[in-house]
C-alpha cells in the first residue's frame, strides 16, 4: 500500500510540475507575442533614427526564469533602456519654457511640446484576444 501511495504522488507531482512549465512557456510566448507587436506599431508610427525606440522594448522574464509570485506565473512587457524618451513618446508633454536659456540670464525659450500617441498602452489593449488565445490554446505533451 505504502509503495502505490508514494508512486502515485510522484506522478502527481511530475503532472504538476509539467503544467506549471508549460504555464511559464505559454506566458513568455504571449510576452514575445505582445513585444514583436509593439515593436511594429512603433515602426509605422515613428521613422527609425537610431533604433533606440525599437531596442527598448523588452518581454523581461526567460524560460526558467519567469516571475512568480505565489503560484502566480508572469512576465513584464515594456520600455526600458535605451529607450529612454519612450515615456515622452507614449504620454506626451505640455508646452515646456527654458529659463536662462543658452546659459544667459533672463533669456528664457519656448521648446514646444510634444503630443503622445499611445502606441504601448493602445497595443496592449488590441491585443488582449490574441494574448488569451495563446494562453488557453490546446496543451500537449
Amino acid at each position: 500500500m505504502g509503495f502505490i501511495a508514494k508512486t502515485s504522488l510522484n506522478i502527481i507531482s511530475k503532472v504538476a510540475d509539467d503544467i506549471e512549465r508549460e504555464g511559464s512557456l505559454r506566458v513568455m510566448q504571449a510576452a514575445r507575442y505582445v513585444r514583436k507587436q509593439i515593436v511594429t506599431n512603433l515602426k509605422v508610427n515613428y521613422p527609425k533614427r537610431s533604433g533606440n525606440l525599437f531596442k527598448g522594448v523588452a518581454a523581461e522574464g526567460r524560460e526558467g526564469n519567469i516571475r512568480m509570485s505565489k503560484n502566480k506565473t508572469y512576465a513584464i512587457v515594456g520600455m526600458t533602456a535605451p529607450a529612454y524618451h519612450a515615456g515622452i513618446l507614449e504620454s506626451g508633454t505640455k508646452q515646456r519654457i527654458v529659463k536662462n536659456a543658452f546659459g544667459r540670464k533672463g533669456v528664457t525659450m519656448n521648446v514646444g511640446k510634444v503630443t503622445g500617441k499611445h502606441t504601448v498602452m493602445d497595443t496592449f489593449e488590441k491585443e488582449t484576444g490574441a494574448v488569451e488565445t495563446i494562453l488557453s490554446g490546446q496543451w500537449v505533451k
